[in-house]
């Protein structure tokens, strides 16, 4: 399930349609690049680059630099590194035997092939999870029960300025007794754990000394998903003064350690399934 996403490369998010630089068209060519943000074009024959500046296509060399390989990992600290050479708000030029075959930006972080696996692993997850809690005998009730020992944590501690627990009872029951009830039907309708927040479910199950918090932090984890279920960019773009499109490398640098993290935690959990039931003593 996650193997594809753990192993994704340049190559899965590269635009492979090239923008070819053609001296015919340098005022279209000249007014793509200032809408896509960007200063170079490769040439017809895909050995070296034209560079714009002031509106002006300059032939240069196709540094090493410049370039990435269609393998290179997306999630690899050595890729980053490439990225950040020169200009990581830059197109990076994806080569093979020395040719150009496509180009890759910051931005393409955000393909739909991403999205995509990063959803159908994090559902496994989750799923995963459930799993885990029914088979260490838990119940919805253990969990209800926690829920309601924290809030009173927090209400008779001075010390903590926080309803955050208090708020979280309140959504699983409800002062309104017709809500009330419609909840509890639905937890009833369901397999155990369903209705309950990922974040919630995590934060008991580390509680209960199931999971490390070192391995399953709540929020690198919790975080992730709400990229995921809010179908967020990963690479956030904002416009500058002038109406130059700005990508959030640090963004991109936060997302990529939360989504390594991720892989840790789920191979971990999936470990943990594998093993072998406890007995009683």
């Amino acid at each position: 399930m996650i193997t594809s996403l753990k192993n994704a490369t340049i190559n899965d998010i590269a635009v492979k349609e090239l923008i070819f630089y053609d001296d015919s068209d340098v005022e279209g060519l000249v007014q793509f690049c200032h809408r896509n943000s960007i200063s170079y074009l490769p040439s017809k024959d895909r050995k070296k680059v034209y560079r714009l500046i002031k509106n002006v296509f300059a032939e240069i060399e196709l540094h090493h630099h410049m370039c990435l390989s269609p393998e290179d990992l997306l999630f690899e600290e050595t890729t980053l590194e490439k990225f950040r050479k020169v200009n990581e708000h830059e197109i990076k030029f994806v080569t093979e035997n020395e040719k150009i075959v496509g180009v890759v930006h910051i931005v393409d972080y955000n393909n739909e092939f991403v999205a995509v696996e990063l959803y159908r692993a994090f559902f496994k997850f989750e799923n995963n999870l459930r799993t885990l809690l029914i088979r260490e005998k838990l119940t919805n009730e253990d969990f209800l029960s926690w829920l309601g020992h924290q809030r009173d944590i927090e209400v008779n501690d001075n010390d903590i300025d926080s309803d955050y627990w208090t708020n979280k009872f309140k959504s699983y029951f409800p002062l309104d007794e017709k809500h009330k009830s419609l909840k509890e039907r639905e937890r009833k309708s369901v397999f155990p754990f369903q209705t309950f927040y990922f974040s919630d479910i995590l934060s008991f199950a580390i509680d209960q000394n199931i999971l490390d918090e070192n391995i399953f932090s709540p929020k690198s984890l919790t975080k992730l998903r709400n990229y995921i279920a809010h179908n967020r960019h990963f690479t956030s773009i904002s416009e500058s003064d002038e109406g130059q499109l700005i990508y959030d490398f640090s963004h991109l640098l936060k997302f990529i350690e939360n989504i390594n993290f991720f892989f840790i935690s789920y191979e971990e959990l999936l470990n943990q399934l594998k093993a072998p039931e406890k007995t009683a003593v």
